[in-house]
């Protein structure tokens, strides 16, 4: 089993958006999948509550009860869990991040966004985990994408090559409780979460 939670200490980076996403595009693929949402928002929840379909899982869960969560999941032959989190950088932040294989960071193309993602990054260090921004929420062939990746490579930040965003299609298709991988399969934002899937699978 792996576990990835999706940590940034910004809010609307675009953690919940990401999360559910990439978690539908994994059962798309066969795998068993459960959403941890930490947040007391439950935007993971919500959608859930949303949906027709029963997958992936979602559950809502306070920090403090997240390692047990993580290891039931693991107990009832979960492939993939992903865990949604707040965006604050209070002592729980190193607590979501302990259970994870992989810490994703979301972050927007922003001068802002950049120094939030820097705290993340300490959380990771801390933790002693592994991690990855992603690119989120980019405006199509803004220049301001390519000058972030830039910024970010130059001081040794590792980056996902999939670059995720905004389109129309990823808002209707959370409006439905549904994902874009459901909602157009074969459109733009389908394509760039499942290439930012293969990256958290390899």
């Amino acid at each position: 089993m792996k576990t990835v939670s999706v940590q940034s200490q910004k809010g609307g980076a675009g953690k919940s958006t990401i999360t559910v996403h990439l978690a539908t595009a994994a059962v798309a693929r066969g795998l068993t999948v459960r959403i941890l949402d930490t947040d007391a928002q439950k935007s993971a929840v919500l959608w859930a509550s949303m949906r027709e379909a029963k997958t992936p899982e979602v559950l809502h869960c306070e920090p403090t009860k997240l390692r047990a969560a993580v290891e039931k999941a693991r107990a009832d032959g979960m492939g993939l869990v992903i865990i949604d989190s707040p965006p604050n950088a209070g002592p729980d932040a190193v607590d979501i991040a302990g259970p994870a294989d992989l810490i994703l960071i979301p972050c927007r193309p922003g001068v802002f966004d950049v120094s939030a993602v820097r705290r993340t990054i300490d959380i990771a260090t801390m933790a002693k985990k592994p991690f990855l921004v992603v690119l989120s929420a980019c405006p199509p062939r803004a220049p301001e994408i390519s000058k972030t990746r830039a910024a970010f490579e130059a001081a040794g930040v590792p980056v996902a090559k999939a670059e995720i965003e905004t389109r129309r299609a990823m808002d209707r298709a959370l409006q439905y409780g549904e994902s874009v991988i459901e909602f157009e399969p074969d459109g733009e934002s389908a394509r760039q979460i499942n290439e930012l899937l293969n990256e958290v699978l390899a």
